[in-house]
């Protein structure tokens, strides 16, 4: 996944020292910005609560802004929220106008980073109105930068050249090398062919001249992020790496690494690449940045299942999940065009390679309890993968999952979990409390070009019984026998990807229509629901009467 360059990571940071540099910096204060620039957030945190914790402490408020980017870069969000918006109410009250529009362009970058759109664009937009103001043009164009990204975010790319080209021309006045690289970054992301290669070399060359080491080897990564050219990529990785370890910035050392990694892994080095990822995973885990252990041991778990080591590629995806658990609720992710970057580039694979390596195993497995168990796991990671879509897409971060539900409904109930996987579709069957596996060899684009076909003849009211046909034979005919066995008289369908167009009901046997033969149910995911029925004893109803 892409991420949109900010000026830096610790933007509020350098910007309070830069425009507050003519206050005398107290002890506490000036030792977590050392630690900062070292990288070692967790130290900064810990200098700049000594000082928090001193309610008449006169610099209380800017520490607390400077802890809540802190937070920010550990990938924290709700403590660093907390914080900034804290110290810009007290800035507000102190008319603290500086402090205010820092504290306002910094909890505008958290809104950002958690997809936030809507709330990330008012602050920007107060921010860079009150750096105008105040005629602040490092700030002015650290607004117009993150404005830039949020609107990229809500898919209005015109208006976001404007404020990348206004971010350009605040940088340039304020002489910010900095800034004008990111700006130059992210505007590279709009364009294409000539027009990105020439933004792509205007920011090597403003990276160049960066005084600060930490900023330099940020920028770095962006780029080599950005750019499709092997060498360059190389090359910036590489630098940014080196940087990282002259200055001790252990977290910037393992986004190098780990870039590194990937780059070697699509150089088709995997051995190179398995090392690196596992240098990356121990920098992470000194600073314990769950954010950064999601990835890469993510990362991990796809080297080794691309090497065959399938029971290390187990362990490292289940990590991964792992460490999302503990950064959940700070992932509060919006869906544009129906859409989560996050879930479906980083968070998706992983659970699904995990799901494809557990549902291979159960395949070889001879005990069945063991076999059950490696099931019961992929289903549970299913469950999982419903919740999280619909936790994002309702932007609620409270929604958890029921786990008794799936165990308590009729022996008479089957519930169908379709597993869509690039070359085969995999069918769980939850009947009893015991799960049944079945696999279909059609590969995922040509199940989803046989959905999009019914769905488009049954929108037109066109015969679609030859279609219907089609996909039962792949979905319902394999298990057949199964339902038939346990008589089965009710189907709970919980569908994924493009079987979120199927009308399961209307699905042909050749003589019948599958509504015909069972009731049907169709749901997100089963442990989202409360099976147990309503208290009919205190129902109240509200009842209307049509007409006059």
């Amino acid at each position: 996944m892409r991420i949109r360059i900010q000026k830096p990571m610790i933007f509020a940071i350098i910007l309070l020292s830069a425009l507050m540099s003519r206050s005398v910096l107290g002890g506490a204060l000036e030792n977590g910005k050392e630690a900062v620039m070292q990288g070692d957030y967790p130290a900064a945190i810990a200098y700049w609560s000594k000082l928090i914790d001193q309610p008449d402490a006169p610099q209380r408020d800017e520490a607390l802004i400077r802890r809540g980017e802190a937070y920010r870069a550990l990938g924290y969000y709700r403590n660093a929220k907390a914080d900034l918006e804290k110290g810009r109410t007290d800035a507000q009250e102190t008319n603290n106008a500086l402090l205010e529009a820092v504290a306002t362009q910094a909890l505008g970058q958290v809104y950002f980073l958690q997809q936030d759109y809507d709330t990330a664009e008012p602050l920007l937009r107060t921010s860079l109105d009150q750096a105008t103001r105040l005629r602040l043009p490092v700030l002015a164009a650290a607004s117009a930068n993150s404005l830039g990204n949020v609107l990229v975010g809500q898919g209005r790319v015109d208006e976001a050249k404007t404020h990348y080209m206004q971010a350009m021309e605040w940088a340039q006045q304020a002489g910010d090398s900095g800034l004008l690289a990111a700006a130059r970054l992210n505007q590279a992301r709009l364009l294409h062919g000539e027009q990105a290669l020439a933004e792509l070399k205007s920011a090597v060359e403003a990276v160049a001249t960066i005084a600060s080491p930490y900023e330099r080897a940020n920028l770095l990564l962006g780029i080599a992020v950005e750019t499709d050219d092997s060498a360059l990529r190389n090359q910036a990785l590489k630098q940014a790496l080196s940087i990282s370890k002259d200055i001790g910035a252990v977290r910037l050392q393992s986004l190098a690494t780990g870039y590194l990694a990937t780059f070697y892994e699509e150089q088709n080095r995997p051995d190179k690449a398995r090392l690196l990822t596992e240098q990356a995973i121990l920098a992470a885990q000194t600073l314990n940045a769950h954010d950064l252990l999601l990835r890469w041991e993510g990362q991990l778990g796809r080297l080794m299942r691309k090497q065959g080591n399938f029971d290390s590629a187990i362990d490292a995806y289940r990590r991964a999940i792992f460490h999302f658990q503990n950064i959940r609720q700070d992932i509060l992710l919006a869906y544009y065009g129906g859409q989560s970057s996050f879930l479906n580039e980083t968070l998706k694979p992983i659970y699904l390679g995990l799901v494809d390596l557990l549902l291979q195993q159960a395949t070889t497995e001879s005990i069945e309890e063991k076999e059950q168990s490696l099931l019961h796991e992929a289903r549970d990671i299913i469950e999982r993968i419903k919740a999280s879509e619909l936790r994002d897409f309702f932007r609620d971060p409270c929604i958890v999952a029921k786990t008794e539900a799936v165990e308590v409904l009729s022996p008479a109930t089957a519930v169908l979990y379709p597993i869509i996987l690039p070359d085969r579709l995999e069918l769980l069957v939850g009947i009893g409390g015991r799960l049944y596996r079945s696999a279909s060899a059609v590969p995922r684009d040509r199940l989803a070009d046989m959905i999009d076909l019914l769905s488009y003849r049954l929108r037109r009211e066109l015969s679609l019984k030859q279609e219907a046909s089609s996909i039962y034979k792949v979905l319902i005919e394999p298990i057949l026998p199964l339902l038939e066995e346990r008589e089965v008289d009710t189907l709970v369908f919980i569908p994924d990807g493009p079987l979120r167009q199927l009308p399961i009901a209307a699905l042909w046997d050749g003589q019948q229509y599958l509504v015909e033969r069972y009731a049907i149910a169709t749901a997100p995911g089963l442990t989202l629901l409360d099976p147990r029925p309503l208290p009919r004893e205190h129902i109240q109803s509200l009842l209307a009467r049509a007409g006059g």
